[in-house]
């Protein structure tokens, strides 16, 4: 969760003092909780399903026969890929006393306990720290727990604080004077034009600009992020993907680079309002620009050279998995068996492939994934013996049926791993 978010809630008193208030109505709901009641305390992450690969962080409690509460964290096997846990974190979760899914002898993937329902205030401070120190969620306003999170707190503005720094600009002249004036403050130096009338101004390896329109009541903020681009069809594909995700910004290519742009609309102009507007644009272009030029090849605007291409290496079960599917379809059991039945390792490559990091040798990432996830729920299947537990978990992850080998297929008459 970015810290960003902190500025509009409070300062850390005010959130220990929310977390404390959402932690009395956690366990009041817990403790109230009849047989086959569920309930689900979840990360609200502002994107849409269909662009998350996996869940959002989430505590899962399910009131069991016998006033036996069921609770279970989200573990890397079921989390999108922004969230997993690394071992660190993993141990922190077991540590508050939820047994790891590596060491469940059911049919789960998630962290575990069972308490009795009268010790509901104990899981209540648990599923806090996990939310909070686990996952990093700074306030109880970024959950979406079924009526127990609070309501956003409305702070109002003083008309006064708004009207001092709003003006209506008479032109293109006088907005850029508005313009100057209102950056000079932020940067503490003398307003620099370079020889296109545009601000220019250095955001670590990049070169952020910003214009004023001459024909529209406009602020234009832009920067180049990647020059000299390498892989132009890797780079339209980023910025496709950008351009979904990002609300306030565009990303383009062309003439072998990847531009930034976002614009003000000046009409009235407020200074304090391209202030913020730059200070993001500046932090969030240079992440990015640094992020790209590992993805597609090429440098930020202030690099003297290029970073060398990085091909991290093919491990040999990708290789030959990569080489089958040019005969075909592969069956779960072959691709499980190519990684040794590990179930990390699989998540592993499924991370790579969805990062971009791993050559798929002209297959569909999709299709890739698709096997490689059959090759998952086929482990999960094998350890945990096949036990029905719908009963002890209301949530389960969608999952794909693959077609299985032909006696032709290639997989089957060549490796001989993991079929019976």
């Amino acid at each position: 969760m970015s810290r960003e978010h902190e500025g509009f809630i409070g300062g850390p008193d005010e959130h220990d003092e929310a977390w404390t208030a959402f932690r009395q109505r956690l366990a009041d709901r817990l403790a109230g909780m009849a047989e086959d009641d569920v309930l689900l305390v979840q990360l609200a992450t502002g994107v849409d399903d269909d662009e998350l690969g996996g869940e959002s962080p989430y505590v899962h409690v399910t009131a069991l026969k016998g006033e036996v509460l069921h609770a279970e964290v989200s573990s890397s096997y079921s989390l999108d890929e922004r969230f997993m846990l690394t071992d660190e974190a993993a141990a922190q979760v077991v540590a508050l006393g939820w047994t790891h899914p590596d060491d469940d002898q059911v049919d789960s993937i998630d962290f575990e306990a069972d308490l009795p329902q009268g010790m509901a205030d104990l899981l209540a401070v648990n599923t806090v720290r996990v939310l909070r120190e686990v996952f990093g969620c700074l306030h109880p306003a970024f959950l979406e727990a079924q009526g127990l999170e609070p309501a956003p707190a409305v702070v109002p503005v003083p008309p006064q604080a708004v009207e001092q720094d709003v003006v209506m600009p008479r032109g293109a002249a006088h907005l850029q004077e508005l313009v100057d004036a209102a950056l000079e403050v932020l940067f503490d130096s003398p307003a620099r034009h370079d020889e296109d009338g545009d601000l220019p101004i250095t955001c670590g390896s990049s070169m952020v600009y910003v214009r004023v329109h001459q024909e529209l009541p406009t602020v234009e903020v832009f920067a180049h992020l990647v020059l000299d681009v390498q892989d132009l069809a890797r780079a339209a594909q980023e910025v496709a993907r950008l351009n979904r995700r990002s609300p306030h910004d565009q990303f383009l290519l062309r003439n072998g680079f990847i531009e930034m742009r976002t614009a003000v609309l000046a009409v009235p102009f407020c200074a304090e309002q391209l202030r913020n507007v730059v200070q993001r644009f500046c932090g969030f272009a240079d992440q990015v620009a640094l992020e790209l030029a590992e993805l597609v090849g090429g440098r930020r605007f202030l690099d003297e050279e290029a970073p060398a291409p990085v091909h991290p290496a093919t491990e040999p079960g990708m290789v030959v998995l990569l080489e089958l599917l040019h005969a075909g379809d592969v069956h779960p059991a072959t691709v499980a068996g190519l990684f040794a039945d590990d179930r990390r390792d699989l998540v592993r490559q499924i991370v790579r492939v969805r990062r971009g990091q791993q050559g798929l040798d002209g297959h569909d990432e999709e299709v890739v994934l698709d096997h490689l996830r059959g090759a998952l729920r086929l482990v999960a299947d094998r350890e945990a013996g096949v036990v029905d537990s719908a009963s002890r978990r209301r949530r389960t992850l969608p999952s794909r049926q693959l077609s299985l080998l032909t006696d032709g297929d290639l997989g089957q008459g060549t490796l001989e791993t993991g079929l019976a």
